[in-house]
């Protein structure tokens, strides 16, 4: 069984990583590991489905997993890897508290100019966020909308850093820093995105994990560190997915589909998809260098005259995946993170294009542990990480790296990082080594 032996196969690619890596376990190339790592155990005890993996398919995802993963263990064990004493500074910043009812009304406003935009293409009955799904699979959503998500999503960041930082140099939680946070996950809710509330649990990860990392040589103060990071890491998931599922209720797919089916079809289809894309190459074709890939091209061509609009369904469409029972039906329109560098380089182009990723993030990410105490570069780091968390489902490197929303996000970033937050005191101690949980 093709499936069985390509997952052996990665959880041997992922201890391997593990092990040159520290023991790191939220690092981009742990993490990318992983999804494939669940995705295909979910192919695997999904005892409806009824298919495997080919050679080629399951040899092209190893390969990729490998690629992304060689710059992580480069910077770790050559240029990282040094026995010297330096500051381990957590933060320069905490929050503005005067400045926490603005992010309150800029929060609202967004969630309520977002409401009154899908209540105007979805109607007002119970099937408001039905109708407003299938309006977005086929049309743009309005620039003035698009910002609202990139604002409401950057406060919830800012927050999520700030009940971190709480958490670590005070040792509890500030409740009320919760709001802005639950405001923008019903913003993603009403958006209909399922993946932007996977997205955000990446980030929240991340931070959660960055700040309780490692920072002495006691045994049991790092082993208190990972159990805390477990404990958050379990509670964000289990408040994400209950939202997943409310998501999958507002649109009818649990109804149809079950709760097990609609989740299992989210984190696990996508590999039948790529299996199938692999399968019919041919009939995939980019009509320009880096159309699916890098959305600025697109963006610029436009600037020049030269768009194309051409739909991602075209190139990619819905698939039925097979099943040994009938009356049970899976669907999917997620064709992993490899299958547009594919359409866009060949295959050799794709490795060629996550071998730099994962040289790119494995920089930023060892610059930031080394660094440490810059608020902007440790928030950018989990912003980074999000669509690393969704490698095995759908590529979204595009979109939060080389799009113009990319660009927004960070200004945003810096505005609202500017007119939220003040100096910290900052909390040092020494260290010979660093590690992330």
């Amino acid at each position: 069984m093709v499936l069985l032996f390509t997952f052996f196969t990665l959880l041997a690619v992922f201890l391997i990583t593990f092990y040159f890596s520290d023991k790191m376990l939220v690092s981009p190339a742990l993490i990318f590991q992983a999804t494939y790592l669940i995705a295909i155990m979910i192919c695997l005890i999904n005892i409806n489905w009824d298919f495997d993996l080919d050679l080629s398919s399951a040899f092209t995802i190893v390969s990729a997993n490998i690629v992304f993963a060689i710059g992580q263990i480069f910077f770790r064990n050559i240029s990282f890897n040094v026995n010297i004493k330096h500051k381990n500074r957590f933060s320069n910043i905490s929050e503005r508290k005067n400045r926490y009812y603005i992010a309150l009304i800029i929060q609202f406003v967004c969630l309520l100019l977002y409401f009154f935009f899908i209540k105007s293409i979805g109607g007002s009955g119970a099937n408001m966020i039905v109708q407003a799904r299938t309006w977005m699979l086929y049309n743009t959503i309005p620039n003035l909308y698009g910002h609202c998500l990139l604002i409401s999503r950057t406060i919830a960041m800012i927050y999520v850093y700030f009940l971190a930082w709480h958490k670590k140099n005070e040792g509890r939680i500030r409740m009320r820093m919760l709001l802005p946070i639950i405001m923008y996950i019903a913003l993603e809710i009403l958006s209909t995105s399922r993946s932007g509330i996977i997205y955000f649990l990446g980030y929240c990860v991340t931070i959660v994990a960055f700040f309780f990392r490692s920072n002495t040589l006691s045994k049991r103060e790092d082993r208190r560190n990972r159990i805390k990071t477990i404990k958050a890491i379990v509670v964000v998931s289990i408040i994400v997915l209950v939202a997943f599922i409310g998501l999958g209720n507002l649109t009818n797919k649990t109804e149809k589909f079950g709760v097990l089916n609609m989740i299992s079809s989210y984190f696990g289809a996508s590999i039948y998809a790529f299996k199938n894309y692999i399968n019919h190459t041919y009939s995939y074709v980019s009509p320009y260098w880096g159309f699916n890939t890098l959305p600025i091209v697109n963006t610029l061509r436009g600037i020049f005259g030269a768009y194309v609009a051409v739909q991602d369904t075209y190139y990619f469409p819905a698939l039925i995946i097979p099943t040994k029972v009938s009356g049970v039906v899976s669907t999917t329109n997620l064709y992993t993170c490899l299958t547009k560098p594919m359409t866009d380089f060949g295959y050799n182009g794709m490795l060629i294009f996550y071998l730099l990723l994962g040289l790119a993030y494995a920089s930023y990410y060892y610059h930031v542990i080394r660094r440490g105490n810059n608020a902007i570069q440790i928030i950018l780091l989990g912003y980074a990480m999000m669509p690393v968390f969704c490698a095995s489902a759908e590529y979204a490197f595009g979109s939060f790296l080389f799009a113009p929303n990319a660009i927004y996000q960070i200004i945003y970033l810096f505005i609202f990082l500017k007119i939220l937050s003040k100096k910290s005191v900052e909390k040092d101690s020494f260290v010979d080594k660093e590690k992330i949980v």
